[in-house]
């Protein structure tokens, strides 16, 4: 079972990430290379606690519970150490997640469980820089990650179901709903929402209803 979790990217997902997974139980690492946007991270995840709070969805001392649980890293290689799962969520340039999956090599434990949270790119692609991409899969949370319940799990070429199993049962602890998918552009929510988006065009282009409308 997993314990320990870090996410990399302290950006608009990572945060978000970072305060699902805290606030489920997980020992919890944010890391990003910026102690700027780390220290805009915590504003926001003080933010969303302090919030569910004053609403009564959260108690207080679960709360300091959850900021206990929580750690800060600019140093790649402490915030790996000794880690069970990675959840990787820089931005969506194929590069920089290739460059950071190499870090993820050189200094994450060899069974770690890595999950990308990207939202289109190819997972097969990204998992091609470890020696075990049998280990790797797609964990897509979807935005705002404290509000949004599903995440799209995305089997890639090598995914071995015991990886597979194991995001999942993560993805759950967090009071997530998940779908299983294969590897496939846009995986199925992007893939529904642009034919979605295509019919609504095409529905102002037959003048069968204003965009207001629409």
């Amino acid at each position: 079972m997993i314990r320990s979790i870090v996410v990399l990217g302290a950006g608009t997902m990572g945060h978000g990430i970072a305060y699902e997974a805290a606030m489920s139980g997980f020992d919890t690492r944010l890391y990003d290379v910026s102690e700027e946007v780390l220290e805009r991270s915590r504003s926001l995840i003080d933010a969303i606690g302090t919030k569910a709070v004053e609403l009564g969805k959260l108690r207080p001392n679960d709360f300091e519970a959850t900021r206990a649980r929580l750690d800060f890293f600019t140093d790649l290689s402490a915030a790996l150490s000794g880690i069970e799962m990675v959840i990787e969520a820089v931005p969506e340039q194929m590069d920089l997640k290739l460059s950071v999956l190499r870090e993820v090599e050189r200094h994450a434990p060899a069974e770690a469980i890595v999950a990308s949270n990207t939202s289109a790119l190819s997972v097969t692609e990204i998992s091609s820089v470890l020696t075990q991409p049998q280990r790797v899969a797609g964990m897509h949370f979807f935005n705002p990650v404290h509000k949004m319940k599903l995440v799209e799990v995305v089997c890639a070429l090598e995914t071995a179901p015991e990886t597979m199993d194991l995001i999942e049962e993560v993805a759950k602890r967090m009071g997530k709903e998940t779908v299983r998918i294969k590897e496939s552009p846009g995986f199925v929510t992007s893939r529904v929402n642009a034919m979605i988006g295509n019919e609504a065009f095409y529905m102002l282009q037959e003048g069968i209803a204003s965009a207001r409308d629409i």
